[in-house]
This record gives structure tokens, C-alpha cells and sequence, in this order.
């Protein structure tokens, strides 16, 4: 009985998961509220470029270099 449980539990935060990142992409990155309020703040074309090449400072420094805010744009993560 206790598997059964522990089985449905670990199926239902799973599926919450999904639904989460269905609903917020980006969630898991860091990067992306950042990213978002630098849009958010570009008024030109030459801004917006500016922001796509930008690497958010956000997140651990430690490990590779973060993707780019252009990058989280184009993948749909800044929705």
C-alpha cells in the first residue's frame, strides 16, 4: 500500500511539474526575470540587441557560463 502511494505521489509532482513549465517556461533559470526586465526596458532595436548578447548575472558563477538572453527569447523561456 505504502509503494502504491509513494508511486502516485512521485507520478502527481511530476505531472505538476509539467504543468509548471508548460504554463511558466524559464522557471528553472534564474537568468530569466532578468532577461525579461532588460526587454521590458529596451526602447530600441539597437537596446533589444544589446539585450540578446547579454548573459545574466543571476544564478551560480561557479559553473559554466550562462545562456544568453537572446537565447531564452528564441526558445520561448522569456514568455
Amino acid at each position: 500500500m505504502r509503494r502504491a502511494l509513494g508511486i502516485a505521489v512521485i507520478i502527481a509532482a511530476l505531472l505538476a511539474l509539467t504543468f509548471w513549465r508548460a504554463r511558466w517556461p524559464g522557471f528553472l533559470n534564474p537568468g530569466v526575470a532578468e532577461c525579461r526586465v532588460a526587454y521590458a526596458r529596451a526602447r530600441t532595436a539597437v537596446e533589444s540587441a544589446s539585450v540578446d548578447a547579454a548573459h545574466p548575472a543571476s544564478g551560480p558563477q561557479k559553473q559554466a557560463p550562462s545562456v544568453s538572453c537572446g537565447t531564452l527569447r528564441v526558445t520561448g523561456a522569456l514568455r
